[in-house]
């Protein structure tokens, strides 16, 4: 059975993060007249469209008008990265190069980015030639939809996602995927290590904390605190005598308290991987 391996673009293959600011700014000047930034807005994840929007709906620029202009607003960024010189991060080629002579590997790319302007990013730093498989973010507001068409292309189930954001990973999840996370873009290390000292901290003081998990976020607390279990009881309105699920032992490790947290941060599966900002709660 083929594995397919699908990489994110944007920060994961190439360095784009500043000259997608740029791409956008044009568009916005040019197009709809606005003085506007993406750095305006949390654009991780999203797909050009809903950057458009979202970033526009804070000018009062309505979604009837960003619709009806987003085709010439994609032809503008899809121009400038047609000419930008874009770098390539470090390893890249080389990892591609080992992986596509492997003939039990499938090689495909995920973006949120526009096909026209994802493919000249592509074409632009010559990784085009190695994806068989390429699916753009048009025509959807959802990530999930765009992996799907990666997948119906490829029709294997063993599949493995590279990124270097929270959604690539909450993506795995979906999709009963391999998932590795690359520190190359936005999202830190360090980010999600300050989010996971807030909910030790928030565990050693008789908290409850808030944490994704494959369907919906869940609430734990130290299976060894009580008053923390009364609260958890009270907030889930449930009975002294109902029994509660505990967590794996690496879980438990984490909640009484770690050494390493470095170490621990990524040993641990993939739903403890999606903990970062934004993501995760911690209340007391």
């Amino acid at each position: 059975m083929k594995t397919l391996v699908l990489f994110d673009l944007d920060d994961t293959l190439v360095q784009s993060h500043k000259p997608h600011i740029e791409s956008f700014h044009k568009a916005f000047v040019t197009v709809y007249g606005v003085e506007a930034s993406i750095e305006e807005i949390y654009s991780s994840g999203l797909t050009t469209q809903s950057v458009v929007e979202k970033t526009l709906e804070l000018h009062d620029v309505g979604r009837e008008e960003v619709l009806e202009k987003i085709n010439e607003a994609i032809d503008i960024m899809a121009e400038f990265f047609e000419k930008k010189k874009i770098k390539v991060l470090p390893g890249v080629k080389k990892l591609l190069n080992r992986l596509s002579k492997n003939k039990e590997v499938i090689l495909g790319i995920v973006t949120g980015a526009a096909e026209k302007i994802g493919m000249n990013i592509l074409k632009n730093t010559k990784l085009d030639k190695y994806f068989e498989i390429k699916a753009f973010g048009d025509n959807t507001d959802y990530r999930r939809e765009i992996i799907e068409k990666a997948v119906a292309q490829a029709m294997t189930p063993d599949i493995v996602i590279i990124g270097d954001s929270i959604h690539d990973i909450e993506m795995a999840k979906v999709f009963n995927a391999k998932s590795i996370a690359v520190k190359t873009g936005e999202t830190t290390k360090e980010q999600l290590k300050d989010e996971l000292k807030q909910c030790v901290e928030a565990i050693h003081t008789h908290g409850i904390i808030g944490f994704p998990t494959d369907t919906v976020y869940g609430l734990g607390c130290s299976p060894f605190d009580q008053d923390a279990i009364q609260k958890l009881l009270l907030l889930k309105k449930l009975t002294p005598d109902i029994c509660i699920n505990r967590v794996s032992e690496d879980y438990i490790r984490l909640a009484v308290g770690i050494e390493d947290i470095d170490d621990i941060l990524w040993d641990l599966d993939q739903t403890l991987n999606i903990v970062q900002d934004k993501t995760v709660v911690a209340t007391s």
